[in-house]
């Protein structure tokens, strides 16, 4: 258990109305299950119980759930002429970058972890798991994407076809 459970002994028949402080969990929220009385409700990070009689043993529980937290998205471009990286900030606003906690970043087939970028190839990696206090960064790759063009020489000869990366100069 997270916590020490909260134990009250009352007299057949006796109302009880108390709020009850929960751990605070970074990245982290509480939630009641369906079957709790009525009467026991979440109000922030408190536990509020709120019953008008209580004339049996009663039993509630709360879980904790993982809630979406930020993480930092650094997205680096392979350079034109040489194989060094320059980061690009544009690709995603900070309200794209939040997932749950302890969930890996994103499939790599989705949009969130690796955003398409017109002439760009992102580099497979395994994401690290999200922290609940939003300390994960990913550092994404990009190499640039290699085209092969032919020239029709219209029966003649004397050019080779050309390989260049995406954005190359002719």
């Amino acid at each position: 258990p997270i916590m020490d459970p909260y134990v009250a002994h009352l007299a057949s028949g006796t109302s009880l109305q108390i709020t009850i402080p929960s751990r605070i969990i970074p990245g982290y929220g509480l939630v009641l299950p369906a079957f709790n009385p009525a009467g026991v409700r979440v109000s922030g990070k408190e536990l509020v119980v709120d019953l008008a009689s209580v004339t049996e043993d009663i039993t509630f529980y709360v879980y904790y759930k993982e809630t979406q937290v930020p993480y930092t998205a650094r997205y680096f471009i392979q350079n034109v002429y040489n194989d060094l990286y320059t980061e690009r900030t544009d690709v995603l606003s900070e309200e794209d970058k939040k997932n749950m906690v302890g969930y890996p970043g994103d499939d790599p087939q989705k949009s969130i972890i690796y955003p398409e970028i017109t002439g760009f190839s992102p580099l497979f990696f395994q994401p690290d798991y999200i922290a609940a206090d939003g300390s994960t960064v990913f550092e994404v790759y990009y190499d640039r994407n290699y085209y092969l063009m032919n020239y029709d020489m219209d029966g003649g000869y004397g050019t080779a076809p050309v390989y260049a990366r995406y954005g190359s100069a002719f």
